[in-house]
């Protein structure tokens, strides 16, 4: 694959791409990433400004999903999720990883209540950085497939009624699915769009999709769930169970709440704690489950490209820390992935 270039994607929006990017066919597995577009706005204009203290670079300790835990700078420093030249950068890192499929965690376009007023600026500025993502994949006819994660963004996602359930989905076709077709990813024969729990998309029944409710929490009972397709959670003692009915497997290479409790979140569970310096070998105990039953496996997804506040980033730091990862997990994801295709045992 040819290295994504760097420069800054065209002001304006850029023609769809005459032939797409070449992707995998065949029995070809593809490695998905979970990327969060939440990183760098001003909580009350949605203005993209980056910098620590921006939203998700350790704003507040509030109880509102993971403000705080940040240890360690990325190598791209405190950015905008909007910014051209980032996305870029991550984009070819993504590619030196292995990655091939990206799924965006989504948190609506702005409006929350469905009321067709924006209530929420740093909504906008999410939905505006995932447009420019995709529209950065398209310039640059870059080797990815995208699916949208439709996340809580709204006051009571367990009480969503079916008419607002419809418009998300609808809002979803007019301006990303059907705007960005050689893009979007498929599963069964359709776009798969990704809802996380306790969202449920799947009561739509809109045929236009394939839908896969991916659930976190510590439930034995979810492969019988109506609603979760895909587990993912950050127990090595799980692994093989976690690999879904369709033969997903949601890797992490680490997860560390420590760091979000000590500068003021509050958990109501005990934090979770997963091989934090990265000496236990959970990645390659996750990569070898993988190959273990690779004959089952159909997408593998690493979690995360970005998240920061809980430390399953494998997205580069600039190592400031003795607990940051610096571009190690990019190079291991690469060469486990590698390992895997080829049907080899994982050797760190």
């Amino acid at each position: 694959m040819a290295v994504l270039f760097l420069a800054l994607a065209a002001a304006c929006t850029p023609e769809p791409a005459e032939t797409g990017p070449v992707r995998p066919k065949g029995d070809f597995v593809n490695l998905a990433t979970l990327w969060y577009s939440w990183f760098g706005f001003d909580m009350a204009t949605g203005d993209s400004i980056g910098g620590l203290k921006s939203s998700h670079w350790n704003t507040d300790a509030g109880s509102y999903g993971s403000r705080v835990g940040i240890t360690d700078k990325p190598e791209y420093g405190y950015y905008a999720s909007d910014d051209p030249a980032v996305i870029a950068r991550q984009l070819s890192d993504m590619e030196k990883a292995g990655i091939n499929t990206i799924f965006v965690s989504w948190f609506g376009w702005g409006d929350t209540n469905f009321d067709d007023v924006v209530d929420s600026p740093e909504g906008a500025g999410m939905h505006r950085a995932a447009l420019a993502l995709l529209d950065q994949i398209r310039l640059g006819n870059a080797p990815f497939n995208v699916a949208i994660a439709v996340e809580s963004f709204m006051p009571d996602p367990s009480g969503l009624t079916l008419e607002n359930k419809q418009k998300i989905a609808d809002f979803l076709y007019d301006n990303i699915y059907s705007v960005y077709p050689e893009i979007m990813f498929q599963m069964d024969g359709e776009d798969l769009l990704i809802h996380f729990s306790p969202v449920d998309l799947k009561e739509t029944a809109d045929v236009r999709f394939t839908f896969k409710g991916w659930g976190s929490v510590d439930d034995p009972n979810w492969k019988e769930s109506t609603t979760l397709d895909w587990m993912g959670y950050p127990d090595p003692s799980w692994l093989d169970q976690q690999i879904s009915e369709d033969g997903t497997l949601i890797l992490f290479p680490r997860f560390d709440e420590y760091w979000a409790e000590v500068m003021g979140h509050t958990f109501p569970y005990a934090i979770r704690r997963v091989d934090p310096l990265l000496d236990d070998g959970v990645y390659e105990q996750a990569w070898q489950v993988a190959v273990d039953n690779k004959a089952s496996i159909n997408l593998l997804i690493v979690y995360s490209w970005n998240e920061h506040g809980d430390h399953s980033a494998i997205e580069p730091t600039e190592g400031l820390t003795r607990i940051s990862a610096g571009r190690i997990l990019v190079d291991k994801t690469a060469e486990y992935y590698g390992q895997f295709l080829a049907g080899e045992s994982i050797k760190p």
